[in-house]
């Protein structure tokens, strides 16, 4: 970035850049490390374990307390109501865990390679270059 920076400034001291530009490009250049910034703590925050071990705690709270208040429905009835409530609260849980690290390049992350790749052609394509890499292609159902 800070290079970028130095040859924008170099640009505008030649006389190649208006001011207008020189500032619109320096503003996109600031918005972009915002971004990095943001996606880089977005990587490192750490969930600890406990995080996890009071969510469990909590729903069993939830299913025990729940299994009190319906004792006066028949069993036939209550169980399997208890299981699917429970069930969907754990795979929301295990959903969670799934989603909290966006960009390890799993299928349920941002695909940041995609993404990448796409800036990259289209910034070629601006430049008028020749050697423009082809599109990420999916794996299966999806695309890094």
């Amino acid at each position: 970035m800070q290079l970028n920076t130095l040859q924008i400034a170099a640009l505008r001291d030649q006389g190649a850049l208006e001011l207008f530009s020189h500032i619109q490009i320096n503003t996109t250049c600031v918005n972009f490390s915002n971004a990095m910034g943001m996606a880089e703590r977005i990587k490192t925050t750490v969930f600890p374990k406990t995080y996890r071990l009071f969510l469990h705690f909590f729903i069993y709270i939830f299913v025990v307390t729940l299994s009190i208040a319906l004792r006066n429905i028949d069993s036939f009835f209550e169980i399997p109501l208890l299981l699917v409530i429970s069930s969907a609260f754990f795979l929301l849980e295990k959903s969670a865990m799934h989603l909290q690290d966006p960009f390890s390049n799993r299928p349920t992350d941002t695909a940041m390679t995609t993404i990448a790749t796409n800036i990259e052609i289209n910034i070629k394509q601006l430049l008028g270059e020749s050697e423009i890499p082809k599109p990420v292609e999916p794996y299966s159902f999806y695309a890094m």
